[in-house]
């Protein structure tokens, strides 16, 4: 797989951010999909650290980030998500040269995509 070589080229034993598994996923792992628009990365967090990642230790963050996702009201917390999201994005972009699209989740989040393709990757991120 292309990018499993490019991205794990790309992983710094020296820096691990975060202890995090990585999911390449989405319509980039079928097979009927050789040349993919982007590459869907996921990383999956606890609840806690995702709290005190974007929420900044607030109890209640994630299930804020959930309403902010339904309702269009962001607070800081989905702007610090986002921000992340991005330069998270920009990063692997710059240094796989493919088109990523990565999304930090928590973990009480992510059952919503039980049954959607993916691969764990790493747990450096």
């Amino acid at each position: 797989m292309v990018f499993r070589i490019k991205f794990s080229r790309t992983a710094k034993p020296e820096e691990p951010k975060r202890k995090s598994p990585v999911y390449p996923c989405g319509s980039a792992l079928r097979e009927d999909n050789p040349e993919p628009r982007d590459w869907d990365i996921r990383i999956r967090l606890s609840d806690s650290h995702f709290a005190l990642r974007y929420g900044g230790g607030q109890e209640d963050a994630v299930l804020l980030w959930m309403d902010e996702g339904a309702t269009g009201e962001w607070t800081a917390i989905r702007w610090r998500w986002l921000d992340d999201c991005v330069k998270q994005s920009k990063r692997g972009s710059r240094h796989t040269h493919l088109n990523i699209d990565s999304q930090v989740y928590p973990a009480s989040y992510w059952g919503r995509y039980a049954g959607e393709p993916r691969e764990r990757l790493d747990t450096r991120w």
